[in-house]
């Protein structure tokens, strides 16, 4: 069966168009490689990328003769993901059009509820098995109407959502993989690999490559629609197999792991690391850890397997906004600013990531993160604005701590607050709050002259103008985000307001 999955068009793609960089879909990636497995013919649109419209993505569905649709979207992307599904209905209403993604996984009632609503069935959490069966009964049953039609089919397939006389159905859970190396390697080839370019501070060689390692995050942390999710590691072996892959079949020179925490098991850790360096990969690669996960001799490990970078997540110093966000990963801020000493000994740098913009936060302690951000001298340092996501602890508990910005779900992004903490008066005074800080941190000469220092190479070079075309464009771009007025288009969010 021929099967079309679409990464619609970016919903702020008017922010920075043709200077994008757009990561790979690697959720679609690995449902193309799934359905191929077995025996099924997928193709990928990743319209973001393309920087294709609505109506392009259909005209191409159209071509492929595809009988299904599999269209991803996270809580940004679910205004062009509609508008693709609405136009796929008008277009080609024999084709099945699938949702999947994060924000139907946590709020499903938002998409199935009420008349005319776009897409036939929705995938809740994990796709690939979920996906496949729902390809198995549209074969088994020939056309869209007969399987659509056939109520107790779609009652009997775990972890989907439908829409019956304007209300949600839900069916029970699908269990999560628990074998993850049983999964075949993302489809990379059917993605346009050419159009995916990292960050200028978030790569060191190219092509650079995004993989995911891990699966769910323990932490609560109030503002993470991954919080407490179950966490399952695939093997070190797997993981050096499809590096390898990655080298052999696309001259890959660095990694970036995406997985929410890769050093929570240190164990799993040392022995990934062993393997890397006994490998003698030549890649170079970044991960994202928590601060009371990393110890010296881990850092020495994935020094010696090429890790070059690290992004730890620190968010605030306030210690009472750190309770209403309840992080749990690092402790004091001394602990920190040790591990990011410990991690740039080893001659690893850091990333850091902050928040604007939290529950509780004032004036005073937003400027105190900026201070503890200089004390803390990491390499590079981000401060997103709070986006209280559907699904999170964060988004239940907003108006006891401020109120939403946002009236459609394409303004749930970090181009303009989305939200705004009761201590600020509107949020054009966050957006200079934040401007004022990436000022503060980025161009003070101590950080120029570090930032000089470290300068090896030509590649270093290019890399750290990168970074500064990006800083600057955020200085540029904060005002253009400010969302134009809009009629609500979401029950869940004028309920929130």
């Amino acid at each position: 069966m021929k099967i079309a999955l679409i990464n619609p068009p970016a919903a702020d793609v008017h922010l920075f168009g043709q200077k994008a960089n757009f990561e790979s879909p690697l959720g679609l990636a690995m449902l193309a490689a799934y359905v191929r497995q077995h025996g099924h013919e997928p193709t990928i649109i990743d319209a973001a990328a393309e920087e294709l419209s609505e109506e392009q993505v259909v005209a191409r569905v159209a071509a492929l003769g595809s009988a299904i649709v599999g269209i991803t979207a996270n809580t940004v992307m679910m205004p062009p993901a509609t508008k693709t599904a609405t136009l796929l209905q008008a277009k080609l209403p024999e084709v099945l059009v699938v949702l999947g993604g994060k924000h139907v996984s946590v709020i499903p009632e938002d998409v199935h509820e009420g008349n005319h609503v776009p897409f036939d069935i929705s995938v809740l959490n994990e796709g690939e098995e979920t996906f496949f069966e729902i390809v198995q009964e549209l074969e088994r049953h020939g056309s869209k109407a007969a399987f659509l039609g056939d109520g107790a089919t779609l009652e009997r397939i775990r972890g989907i959502a439908f829409t019956r006389d304007a209300k949600l159905f839900r069916t029970p859970a699908r269990p999560f993989i628990t074998d993850l190396d049983s999964l075949p390697f993302p489809a990379r080839d059917l993605l346009p690999i050419h159009l995916y370019k990292p960050a200028g501070h978030r790569h060191k060689r190219l092509p650079t490559f995004s993989m995911v390692a891990i699966r769910g995050c323990p932490y609560p942390c109030t503002f993470c629609s991954e919080a407490r999710t179950t966490v399952r590691f695939s093997s070190p072996a797997r993981v050096v197999a499809e590096i390898e892959h990655l080298i052999k079949d696309f001259g890959a020179k660095e990694i970036s792991f995406w997985d929410d925490t890769m050093t929570l098991n240190k164990k799993w850790m040392y022995e990934l690391c062993d393997l890397m360096a006994e490998k003698k990969l030549d890649v170079v690669w970044s991960c994202f850890a928590a601060i009371n996960t990393i110890n010296v001799e881990l850092l020495a490990k994935m020094k010696a397997a090429g890790c070059w970078n690290i992004f730890y997540g620190i968010e605030a110093a306030d210690e009472s906004v750190q309770k209403h966000i309840r992080i749990q990963k690092f402790g004091s801020v001394d602990h920190v600013k040790q591990v990011i000493r410990q991690t740039q000994a080893a001659g690893i740098e850091v990333r850091a990531a902050f928040m604007v913009g939290l529950p509780g936060e004032s004036r005073k302690a937003a400027m105190a993160t900026l201070e503890m951000a200089k004390e803390l001298e990491p390499d590079y340092a981000q401060w997103n604005y709070t986006v209280p996501y559907p699904g999170t602890q964060l988004w239940k508990e907003m108006r006891n701590h401020g109120k939403l910005l946002a009236r459609d779900w394409g303004q749930f992004s970090n181009w303009y607050p989305a939200y705004l903490p009761f201590a600020y008066e509107d949020p054009e005074e966050l957006v200079q709050i934040r401007k004022r800080i990436l000022r503060g941190f980025y161009l003070r000469p101590r950080y120029v002259w570090g930032r000089l220092r470290h300068m090896r190479d030509l590649r270093d070079a290019r890399r750290y103008a990168g970074a500064l075309v990006d800083f600057l464009s955020v200085l540029k771009r904060a005002r253009k985000g400010k969302p134009a007025p809009v009629a609500f288009e979401s029950r869940a969010i004028e309920n929130a307001i």
